[in-house]
């Protein structure tokens, strides 16, 4: 009876669609999605911009023995769908540049758990997943900014203010949770964000971001070795936005560059101190070196002048980073790199400006460093010496006498009792220290307290100072079996801070200064006493299966690899001196996506086997 309906006439010919421009949407009018401008924008005259991507944050969780990229669980955080509509365009931009975190970290943990073994609690962490491809530092192209590669160009510049603003709260609120109680005191006061000069602001976020970036590893996709420790790299999402302010940073402080004042000298030194900071926990050493060379121009207008107390205080924070990068930069180096390094001893001006910021410790890593040097460099010093004498006594000749004794020598002595006399009572230890070791199979170690760990971290330094002291001798009675008793003591005072030292308050203390841990390597070289190595090893094997990755800005694994060598050689029957790599590979590789800055499978050794006498010099696996 009643024939089929006819067919609606179609009013226009647009398609209806979820998406549309952002004018259109704005407006609640339909779009017909035309590029690069649709039918609506031309006919308005408006400017057509798509909507912007979300970023969906979904929470991956890996089994155990499961490959990283086969998820065995996947939960979507955020349904698009439901949100898709009344999500604003500046909410879509702070999700799509940005990391999502509800809060900062609380003072003290770190984003990983560190209560577990490092491989099975990382491995079944739920990890977050960042999709975009984070660009590599500024420093990796030699200085060409214009050389960094950018993220999409087609919404940078509709998403620069809210992406900005939105890092801004995040990284600033994690640099007073996890930056600023490790810094220098200099640095620590930098907490009124508003009225910062740009300099400052770009590098206070750059190195805040950098680093949440190493305290947030995350599991390499491809790793044939699967070895703990090698086996992450640094979350490439905080990396990335470090990235961004490092660039933003350098042309900031390039513009500063004519500004002769002493504000504006003292907002250059405070940038480029930072950023000094930012490659040191990098791991790039000749980026550090342009930073460090750039602070010695500047301060060298200064000499012979009286600084004020925060310019003095700034010197001071950029003498720990020189002597932070050289301790990790000296150490698994070549033999010709050991025996040809320049002094390390403050100038007098440098040493009056450390004395008038009251600045113990940079005072004693100073130390530390210059002391470690003379030892090298008076050890392989008699080592050439040896080979070339044909005398058949020279082959005891190393061991068996203290080295001989010099004015540097002495100097160094003389400014370590003036350092420990000039401590307040505060810093001391709580309890009388100075015992020798006992004679039992079994090394007794009793915990040195101290009342902060500022004060365990300085005496640390100046017992491992007066531990490379004690080859040298003084006069021509001192013999040797005295001079080893006492380097045994010393080795001991270490492992009794150790014994009481917080591990934790090392993780989240010691980024920006020597950590302790690479202290153990030259302790385990110049104690004889084969119970302090062994001591030390085993105290590192426990905090290492705690998932710490890198303390001091060091790995971890690369100083627990030579000790487990040196003490493997002890058990033998063998000394060890002095270790070196083979080749000299310029402190290698950054650690921009990695934790491990050098692959070293063997080192090269010199020593003496106890039981023939002879020395020897060899590959020594690890």
């Amino acid at each position: 009876m009643y024939g089929p309906a006819p067919t609606r006439r179609r009013k226009t010919d647009i398609t209806r669609s979820r998406g549309g421009c952002v004018s259109c949407r704005a407006r609640r009018k339909k779009c017909d999605e035309k590029r690069p401008a649709c039918s609506s924008c031309v006919r308005l005259g408006r400017e057509c911009q798509l909507q912007p991507f979300r970023l969906t944050f979904r929470t991956v969780t890996f089994g155990p023995g499961v490959e990283g990229d086969a998820p065995l669980d996947v939960v979507d955080v955020e349904n698009d769908e439901q949100h898709e509509d009344s999500l604003s365009e500046a909410e879509a931009s702070n999700d799509f540049w940005s990391p999502s975190f509800s809060s900062a970290i609380p003072v003290g943990e770190t984003l990983f758990d560190i209560s577990a073994p490092p491989i099975d609690a990382i491995e079944q962490q739920s990890l977050a997943v960042f999709t975009w491809m984070a660009p590599i530092f500024p420093s990796q192209h030699q200085g060409r900014l214009d050389a960094v590669p950018s993220p999409s160009v087609d919404n940078l510049l509709s998403m620069q203010v809210s992406r900005k603003s939105d890092q801004f709260v995040f990284y600033s609120s994690a640099w007073e949770t996890h930056c600023a109680p490790s810094l220098h005191p200099a640095l620590r006061r930098l907490t009124h964000f508003s009225s910062m000069p740009p300099p400052i602001l770009d590098a206070v976020l750059a190195l805040s971001a950098c680093r949440l970036s190493r305290m947030t590893p995350r599991k390499k996709a491809f790793d044939p070795a699967a070895t703990p420790g090698l086996s992450f790299r640094p979350d490439p999402g905080h990396r990335t936005a470090s990235c961004e302010r490092y660039g933003s940073a350098l042309l900031s402080l390039a513009q500063w560059a004519d500004n002769t004042d002493a504000g504006g000298i003292d907002v250059a030194l405070t940038g480029m101190v930072l950023l000094a900071h930012l490659e040191a926990m990098n791991g790039d050493f000749g980026q550090f070196e342009s930073h460090s060379n750039a602070i010695e121009r500047l301060t060298a207008s200064m000499a012979g002048t009286v600084a004020d107390p925060s310019t003095c205080q700034l010197i001071a924070n950029w003498t720990q980073a020189r002597a932070h990068n050289w301790w990790r930069r000296f150490h698994f180096s070549t033999r010709d790199f050991q025996g040809s390094n320049e002094s390390m001893a403050c100038s007098p001006w440098l040493f009056s400006v450390l004395e008038a910021a009251n600045d113990q410790r940079a005072v004693v890593m100073t130390l530390l460093c210059e002391c470690c040097r003379l030892r090298s460099a008076a050890l392989l010093a008699r080592w050439d010496e040896s080979r070339v004498t044909d005398a058949e006594d020279m082959a005891f000749d190393l061991p068996d006498t203290p080295l001989p004794t010099s004015p540097a020598v002495d100097s160094q002595r003389a400014a370590l009792d003036r350092w420990h006399i000039r401590l307040p009572l505060s810093e001391l230890p709580i309890e009388r220290f100075m015992e020798p070791p006992g004679c039992t199979s079994a090394l007794e170690v009793r915990p040195l307290q101290f009342a902060t760990h500022q004060a365990s971290m300085n005496y640390a330094y100046y017992f491992v100072s007066r531990l490379f002291l004690c080859g040298f001798t003084t006069d021509a009675e001192t013999s040797q079996a005295a001079a080893t008793q006492k380097a045994n003591a010393w080795g001991l005072l270490l492992c009794r801070i150790a014994a009481g030292i917080n591990w934790d308050d090392c993780l989240r203390l010691n980024a920006f200064i020597i950590g302790f841990s690479t202290l153990f390597i030259p302790c385990a070289l110049h104690c004889s006493d084969v119970r302090v190595g062994l001591w030390l090893q085993d105290w590192l094997e426990e905090r290492y299966t705690a998932a710490a990755l890198e303390e001091g800005s060091f790995p971890v694994l690369q100083g627990l690899l030579a000790l487990r060598a040196i003490n493997r050689e002890r058990r033998d029957g063998r000394d060890v001196w002095a270790v070196f790599v083979n080749d000299d590979d310029g402190g290698a590789a950054t650690k921009y996506d990695s934790y491990d800055r050098q692959h070293i499978r063997s080192l090269w050794v010199y020593g003496r086997d106890n039981g023939t006498g002879e020395r020897f010099s060899r590959s020594m696996a690890l």
